[in-house]
């Protein structure tokens, strides 16, 4: 596959799954940047599934790791376009089962907890989340009960 395209198709997958960008942005920025055919962009994505496995093999500079995060994106945005579709499609259909949603937005979550940890160890994250100060504080009080040392000696003594 020429540089070129090469180029072009890793900034298309770039855009569309990583930064998850609209389609019709996509292919206008696209079409743009590398002076080709809103259709042409549009063809090319649509047959996305045969060229992508080329550009990993020839993307001997990434790592494994960016690769890999690559697709956990791209089938998330694939989640999401599933989840559209099914979403319609029970609103069209009274009778359908909503619990298929439910499905898709668990492995939705699913996946972005693997995109955060993959994230996390090839560095482009922070590993732990921001510390919590929680102050502590024992501070009652009551309209119906009053409780000081006076009451407690008086109830002893009685």
């Amino acid at each position: 596959m020429k540089p070129d395209l090469v180029d072009r198709r890793e900034r298309t997958f770039e855009l569309l799954i990583v930064e998850g960008r609209k389609y019709t942005d996509v292919v206008e920025t696209i079409a743009r940047e590398y002076d080709i055919t809103e259709s042409g962009v549009r063809t090319d994505i649509d047959r996305m599934d045969s060229w992508l496995p080329k550009i990993v093999e020839e993307d001997h500079a990434r790592e494994d790791g960016l690769v890999r995060l690559k697709e956990i994106r791209k089938n998330r945005q694939e989640m999401r376009r599933l989840y559209g579709e099914m979403k319609q499609q029970i609103e069209r259909d009274p009778d359908a089962d909503p619990r298929v949603l439910i499905d898709i937005l668990e492995r939705i979550d699913d996946n972005l907890d693997l995109d955060i940890g993959l994230s996390q160890s090839l560095g482009h994250a922070e590993r732990e989340p921001g510390q919590l100060e929680v102050e502590h504080s024992y501070d009652v009080n009551s309209e119906v009960v009053e409780v000081n040392s006076e009451n407690l000696d008086r109830e002893e003594n009685e």
